[in-house]
């Protein structure tokens, strides 16, 4: 079974019961966990995350969820522990592991039964506070982490679907008002429209990279930029093939047959 789950809380406002109850079903030490987050978005992400990776071991192997233990590799990576060889077995996933994500009000999941996977997620910047960080900004900073291609890509050198990226941030200018189509969400309106698009490819091809390394497992001990990813348009459907016209026959009119006449 592949799983790839997502979960928007911009407008989950649970009330005290439904926290009380969903609370409830995560084991003591997790409870505890999401109790410590600070702030309230923290908090749900948190829970919703401990929920969602449940969810996902106890759908795939088919055990209870009071049957699923969730641990985590020296890395942070977590993974399912609980007595469920037999169910692995049985259920044809030998390898099933999972991996969870989360940015702004977004949490996802990625979950196989037999490959290796990772998960990272950049929220669009209409769902994110605060101001978006420059493209100068991020360009000092993750200068070694993005290879000279990946580089080149981010600036619309050699990117596939730049029009798809620039339309993006430009309906969500419009959608929040903003008249030029440089913002997003009304945050982006603090860069130009060419900036806001760079930014948002550095960002896809950050969350690449994260992803690669969640589902290695490796953490921050894997150095980025040894992966490089690139844009690959998608494969396009065969054409259909153009069907002569077919020409019905021409049927040839029936001899008419003479009436026998009488003397």
């Amino acid at each position: 079974a592949a799983l790839r789950w997502a979960c928007d809380l911009s407008e989950w406002q649970p009330r005290a019961a439904e926290w009380e109850m969903l609370l409830g079903l995560l084991p003591a030490s997790d409870r505890e966990a999401v109790h410590a987050m600070g702030a309230a978005l923290d908090r749900k992400r948190a829970l919703v995350s401990r929920l969602m990776q449940r969810r996902a071991a106890s759908f795939v192997l088919a055990v209870p969820d009071s049957d699923v233990v969730i641990r985590r590799t020296r890395a942070g990576k977590p993974f399912e522990a609980g007595e469920s060889a037999a169910a692995r077995a049985a259920y044809g996933a030998p390898n099933f592991n999972f991996n969870v994500a989360h940015d702004a009000c977004l949490v996802v999941l990625a979950a196989d039964a037999a490959l290796l996977v990772g998960v990272d997620v950049c929220s669009p910047f209409r769902l994110r506070a605060g101001a978006p960080a420059e493209y100068a900004g991020l360009v000092s900073a993750f200068e070694g982490v993005l290879t000279a291609d990946e580089w080149a890509a981010v600036r619309g050198e050699e990117a596939e679907g730049d029009a798809d990226d620039a339309a993006a941030v430009s309906a969500a200018g419009a959608a929040a008002g903003d008249a030029t189509g440089a913002a997003a969400g009304g945050e982006a309106s603090a860069l130009p429209a060419a900036e806001a698009v760079c930014v948002t490819r550095f960002r896809r091809q950050w969350s690449r990279k994260e992803a690669y390394v969640k589902a290695r497992g490796d953490g921050l001990g894997f150095a980025l930029r040894r992966v490089e990813f690139c844009d690959c348009p998608p494969p396009r459907p065969p054409e259909p093939e153009q069907q002569q016209p077919q020409t019905q026959p021409q049927q040839q009119p029936e001899p008419q047959q003479q009436q026998p006449q009488t003397q």
